[in-house]
């Protein structure tokens, strides 16, 4: 049960920090969600390393239950409203995540994040 576990967990959401993130943000917030992420996978790890000794003295050989139960559970969760995300540009995933009136409104942006410092000619 527990092999079961551990595998199912690194084909499914033990890699979330690492590989989701990173396509659903744009470049200039990235690595603030990549830390996000990451932060939260660790401490649900330490939560899980710390409560886990107390949880199998409580239910014995059942102690994988729990787990298995909110695995299944994330699994529907993902299946269910994740979008895909395979040969996708990060604006197409994300005028997915916008709600259907909002696409027609709002245009990709096309230009740069960057600010561009010109001269105004009115000024001088």
């Amino acid at each position: 049960m527990a092999l079961m576990f551990v595998v199912f967990f690194a084909l499914g959401p033990g890699s979330i920090p690492w590989m989701i993130v990173a396509e659903l943000f744009s470049q200039g917030s990235r690595s603030s969600a990549i830390s996000v992420s990451v932060l939260v996978n660790w401490v649900a790890n330490f939560c899980v390393g710390y409560g886990f000794p107390h949880m199998q003295k409580g239910l014995i050989s059942y102690s994988f239950l729990p787990f298995t139960v909110l695995l299944v559970l994330f699994w529907i969760f993902v299946f269910m409203f994740l979008p895909e995300t395979k040969g996708r540009t990060i604006e197409e995933i994300s005028s997915i995540w916008r709600k259907e009136g909002d696409k027609e409104d709002q245009k990709p942006r096309s230009e740069s994040y960057l600010v561009s410092y010109q001269k105004n000619p009115d000024s001088l």
